[in-house]
């Protein structure tokens, strides 16, 4: 959650929080708290001079920066890294940190009319999930190795990222939009060696990791540096919960301003 928050000498001060269990901040409308006053919530000061539009809500960045972990598998500079939903605020932070570390990224998505924008905003792939995705993947990267693929969709999306990935890749499921369970193909992960892992950002491996910290702020900076921009449907006052909600739930990223 991001807000614009007075700090007690009439001035504006940009807060950036982690939530207890790092959801859009939709999903915490009913709850009645207050910025910087919960004591499971992590508050960090932002840039003065960034914009609230340019800022990302619920730890987007924390998520973008911890997917394409070192530990788990192993990444060098011009290395590919695949994803779904990749016009999401998710999807739109790993490009860019991706980006930062010197990997090249593909990224599926649902309608066509974003490549173009997700093209200028850094992707070195874009192109429309569907059928015959991992041929065309393949074809698009010069039959590269893809060792690591990032699911925020799951569902029916799945195949297409399992399907893409080079023998012995690892599937990083980190969210499932479609809420409907995972649809991987047996030959991937029996013949092909395919590994599907979790990613959950409040796990406790992630929550006492120092790492966290870093993350964040390299996400302030990155966005501070107009690196990375994820579009905002709407802004609403908190008295306009309901209204916000609504909207989040419809479509579009919805972010609070805070007085």
């Amino acid at each position: 959650m991001l807000c614009d928050q007075p700090d007690g000498g009439g001035e504006q001060r940009r807060v950036i929080g982690v939530t207890d269990d790092g959801k859009h901040i939709g999903d915490h409308v009913g709850r009645q708290h207050k910025v910087g006053q919960r004591p499971d919530q992590r508050g960090f000061h932002m840039h003065r001079g960034l914009s609230v539009e340019r800022t990302i809500v619920r730890g987007d960045q924390i998520l973008g920066e911890r997917q394409p972990r070192r530990e788990r598998v192993q990444l060098s500079p011009g290395d590919w890294v695949l994803q779904n939903a990749g016009n999401s605020g998710v999807g739109r932070w790993v490009i860019a940190f991706a980006k930062e570390r010197g990997l090249k990224t593909v990224s599926l998505v649902r309608r066509p009319e974003v490549v173009q924008e997700l093209t200028a905003a850094g992707a070195d792939v874009v192109l429309v999930d569907g059928e015959g995705a991992a041929s065309r993947v393949a074809e698009a990267t010069g039959h590269a190795k893809i060792m690591l693929a990032l699911d925020g969709v799951a569902g029916n999306a799945m195949p297409s990222l399992t399907g893409s990935l080079s023998p012995g890749g690892t599937l990083v499921v980190y969210a499932f939009m479609s809420e409907q369970p995972g649809l991987a193909n047996p030959r991937d992960i029996i013949f092909r060696g395919v590994t599907i892992r979790g990613f959950w950002l409040e796990s406790p491996e992630i929550r006492n990791s120092p790492k966290l910290v870093e993350a964040i702020k390299a996400g302030a900076r990155l966005a501070a540096e107009g690196k990375v921009r994820v579009p905002i449907a709407a802004v609403y006052p908190l008295t306009a919960a309901k209204e916000a909600l609504a909207h989040a739930l419809k479509s579009g990223k919805v972010l609070f301003q805070c007085s």
